[in-house]
């Protein structure tokens, strides 16, 4: 499938994930949040492109906001700015942003990450962090969790990073 639409096989394990996690089909910007009828907290564990491993434990106690992202989608290079910006200011108060890339080579993304370094982790989305996450349907998506793990808000396209910051003061406040 590379060549045709990278990312593809990615592609089709999140649409699986939406037969699993129908909440993932909410509209952009919907909000869901612990209590009752919520969801679990998220679990995955995913590849840096450096070979570590990101796991959702270690992020526990942090508000992390998951940037599902690719090298060759000109939206999601756009917004890599923003989020380093965002990180720098709110970091020091519990943001954790993530990078997940659909990539489909681990080189790719070293070779991106070295001419624009980032000061949040970043690391390889596979079908399982796909499936962990709810599924993706288009890029970039953010996915906004709260300290303890839970989703609490899923953005869609380029508008979707407004939207996921200004639930951030009081997601950091807690």
């Amino acid at each position: 499938m590379r060549g045709v639409f990278p990312g593809a096989a990615l592609a089709l394990a999140s649409l699986a994930a939406l037969a699993v996690f129908p909440a993932a089909g909410r509209a952009a910007g919907a909000s869901v949040g612990p209590g009752a009828g919520s969801p679990p907290p998220v679990e995955f564990s995913a590849r840096e492109p450096s070979g570590g491993t990101i796991r959702a434990e270690a992020l526990r106690g942090k508000v992390v906001l998951a940037d599902f992202w690719a090298t060759w989608c000109g939206p999601c290079r756009e917004e890599i700015p923003q989020l380093e910006r965002l990180q720098r200011r709110l970091g020091p108060r519990g943001l954790r942003v993530l990078g997940l890339s659909l990539d489909d080579s681990a080189k790719d993304v070293r070779a991106f990450l070295r001419t624009h370094p980032v000061a949040y982790p970043v690391a390889m989305a596979d079908a399982a962090t796909l499936r962990a996450f709810g599924g993706v349907l288009g890029l970039p998506t953010l996915v906004l969790l709260d300290r303890g793990g839970h989703p609490v808000g899923r953005f869609k396209g380029e508008a979707g990073l407004a939207r996921a910051e200004a639930l951030l003061p009081g997601l950091l406040a807690r």
